[in-house]
């Protein structure tokens, strides 16, 4: 896993435009999108039962018959949506990261009202650790399937990009406060930091950091303060 999150950082040939869960590819995974509300509460539902259930156990791990169990719909209603289970969670990549990419706008857009380094780096773990956490179960599945499925993938490092971009303008209005000779550098280090610590505690690799939010996010923007300030 690890060495998947670190390509998600450091590939040259991503995908810099989110994916279109209505566009080309997810024609081609036989997804049809929703025309009507009872299509898109269905769909709603089939999505955040796979998530969970990706969440416990994996991509690979998950028959679609338990999905559609756990969404209450039938299975006529799962194949009216999607060709199969790889189709899905084409479905719920493309959508992860139009919401994620839009997470990290609003969070840009609101850098200037941390008052130090500190407070903007706390407010940015946080924000990625919530998103993690709240989508984990499409992060495990594209693990899983991240050779199968590279154009997926490779999109993640987008917004591993949208992440330095934005992290890169923060920085600078705090930067009095960072001592790093070459701080370009030290952004991407921070910011890579901090992606992979949040990503591989979520995922469980991890294992000697805290669990809960409230011990885990210091200890990761400590790590990135590091960086921005070595030898203070």
């Amino acid at each position: 896993m690890l060495q998947y999150s670190m390509e998600l950082l450091n590939d040259t040939k991503v995908i810099r435009k989110p994916l279109d869960p209505k566009g080309k590819a997810a024609k081609k995974s036989g997804y049809r999108p929703t025309r009507q509300s009872r299509s898109a509460a269905s769909e709603k539902k089939l999505i955040e039962a796979a998530e969970q259930l990706f969440a416990r156990h994996g991509y690979t791990h998950t028959r679609i018959s338990e999905i559609i169990r756990a969404s209450g719909l039938s299975t006529g209603t799962f194949y009216h949506r999607f060709s199969d289970k790889e189709g899905l969670l084409d479905v719920m990549m493309r959508r992860f990261i139009s919401d994620a990419s839009a997470l990290i706008d609003e969070w840009g857009r609101d850098a200037e009202q941390h008052e130090t380094l500190q407070d903007m780096l706390t407010s940015l773990v946080g924000v990625i650790f919530d998103t993690i956490t709240a989508r984990l179960g499409v992060y495990r599945a594209m693990q899983e399937m991240a050779q199968d499925m590279p154009e997926q993938w490779h999109a993640f490092g987008g917004l591993g990009e949208q992440v330095v971009a934005q992290a890169r303008c923060a920085i600078e209005i705090h930067r009095s406060e960072v001592s790093a000779a070459d701080i370009e550098t030290a952004t991407i280090n921070a910011v890579q930091v901090i992606l992979l610590l949040v990503i591989q505690t979520r995922l469980g690799a991890g294992i000697m950091f805290p669990k809960n939010r409230k011990a885990f996010v210091p200890v990761v923007v400590q790590a990135a303060m590091g960086i921005l300030q070595p030898g203070v």
